[in-house]
């Protein structure tokens, strides 16, 4: 069987800018800690949806790359079509 290769990688931005994209984010331009998410997340209308204190935010992994992009949900439809 064979194995695919790596996806094509797509250039990050200089400095700490942020991805155009509005589910993916480097690893730069937030802050972890959830009372600071909102200020610094492209996807803030989820933090106030019932009990999203208890959900991680920041899932490893997008923009095909597997490390240095975050996303917002474990799983997704592009990640799900492997």
């Amino acid at each position: 069987m064979r194995r695919r290769g790596p996806a094509r990688r797509l250039p990050l931005p200089d400095g700490e800018g942020d991805l155009e994209e509005p589910n993916a984010t480097p690893a730069g331009p937030f802050d972890a800690r959830f009372e600071r998410l909102a200020a610094t997340l492209k996807w803030v209308q989820f933090l106030g949806l019932p009990r999203a204190r208890g959900y991680s935010w920041l899932q490893e992994g997008g923009y095909c790359r597997d490390s240095g992009v975050f996303r917002a949900f474990p799983y997704c439809r592009m990640r799900a079509n492997d």
